[in-house]
């Protein structure tokens, strides 16, 4: 493979704890009547991004975008008060045994952690190319997996084909799979059938309201001082 993308912060680390703390935290402030456990946010992982849910929660642009960036500045604070170690096998890939580095590309909601993160590692393992980083321009308008890995590989100038991209999550492997990537989980597998083959389970819609409490999905947001 020529090219290496990087696709979400969670192929990179383990930061979910501190997604749900961020989450709680932002919807305590603003009066959302809404908290998120460790079993709805692994289901929501599956096929959405934390942007995705914050991003679908009723009330207006203004009132989203207030949640979201409380959402974020919580999020940033733990991640920079915090030991946060990189994936053991993200090191691994990294880090090119003949010495040789590609071009690499990361995909990702937080950019700037992101990046960081990947050059503390780059760092440790030596693989000092650092390729294109996807920006979004508004945290309210996320772009899909699929569009931000396109980006990456035509930013590295490289056909999809010579694209390897390192998933945590199946709604990546999708995405990647779908515009001829190579893809291969770091932190989570699909979980394997009673015939012995993993089981890839395809994207579906998450019910919000439902899922984060029982906030059904009519409900504004409550915006408090």
């Amino acid at each position: 493979m020529k090219a290496l993308i990087i696709c979400s912060v969670h192929a990179v680390c383990d930061i979910a704890p501190m997604e749900r703390d961020a989450f709680n935290a932002a919807c305590a402030t603003h009066g959302v009547s809404a908290r998120l456990t460790s079993e709805d946010h692994t289901r929501i992982l599956a096929n959405a991004t934390m942007l995705d849910v914050l991003n679908h929660l009723p009330g207006s642009k203004c009132q989203r975008k207030m949640l979201v960036t409380s959402y974020l500045d919580t999020l940033n604070d733990h991640i920079w008060s915090a030991s946060v170690p990189a994936h053991k096998s993200t090191f691994a890939t990294l880090l090119d045994p003949n010495g040789h580095t590609r071009p690499t590309g990361f995909v990702s909601d937080y950019p700037l952690l992101t990046s960081n993160l990947v050059r503390s590692a780059a760092l440790l393992t030596n693989a000092t190319k650092l390729g294109h980083l996807t920006t979004l321009a508004d945290p309210l308008n996320v772009q899909s997996s699929a569009a931000g890995l396109a980006a990456s590989a035509a930013s590295l100038n490289v056909n999809h084909s010579d694209v390897e991209v390192l998933v945590a999550y199946q709604r990546d492997f999708e995405a990647a799979r779908s515009l001829g990537m190579e893809s291969r989980f770091i932190a989570e597998r699909p979980p394997i059938t009673a015939s012995g083959k993993r089981h890839r389970e395809h994207t579906r819609p998450f019910p919000v309201g439902a899922l984060l409490g029982g906030m059904p999905n009519h409900q504004p947001l409550k915006i408090v001082a």
